[in-house]
């Protein structure tokens, strides 16, 4: 069985919130207490807003890849100047594929966003509260959740693009 890996990274506190965060790390887990919270929380990984994503990337980079086969990754937006963790994977498989001359890929892209504890589709508007299911050969998925057949880091934006109207309010996302 293979383990997941935990990462969050803090946003900076709108100038209104009264909400304090802090951290606090301890050997190779990191713990993320929140002021009004009743509960605590433990995570593998946390960053605070000044962490650079191109420094969280490097470190966990491997995490995310077996081989050829690409796993979920979590949006960190990022900007122009310090692009996110998905911009950045995007152009790694792109760049990977390029220097495999002799073989086809195909590379299917789904855009799903966890909020609430619900599922909701974000290429595909009518898949909300979607279900994770687990397959003996399939592994662990996500029924109905649209998938997109794409060639080039272009098409994967243009979706990432087009799924940004159907969010919620929090900043979890998850391309698969």
């Amino acid at each position: 069985m293979e383990k997941i890996s935990v990462a969050v990274r803090v946003r900076p506190r709108t100038p209104d919130s009264s909400l304090e965060v802090f951290c606090v790390e301890s050997g190779r887990q990191s713990y993320l207490s929140l002021s009004l919270a009743v509960a605590s929380y433990s995570f593998d990984h946390v960053f605070d807003e000044c962490v650079r994503l191109r420094a969280s990337y490097q470190r966990h980079h491997s995490c995310r890849r077996r081989g050829f086969q690409w796993y979920c990754v979590c949006l960190w937006t990022g900007s122009e100047t310090d692009p996110g963790i998905i911009r950045r994977s995007v152009r790694d498989v792109f760049e990977r594929i390029q220097m495999i001359s002799d073989r086809e890929f195909l590379i299917r892209v789904s855009y799903m966003e966890i909020y609430n504890e619900e599922i909701n589709d974000l290429l595909a508007v009518e898949n909300q509260r979607l279900q994770i299911h687990e397959h003996w050969e399939r592994g662990v998925f996500v029924a109905c959740l649209k998938e997109e057949i794409v060639n080039d880091a272009e098409q994967i934006q243009k979706l990432l693009d087009s799924g940004e109207g159907f969010k919620a309010k929090a900043n979890l996302f998850v391309l698969l």
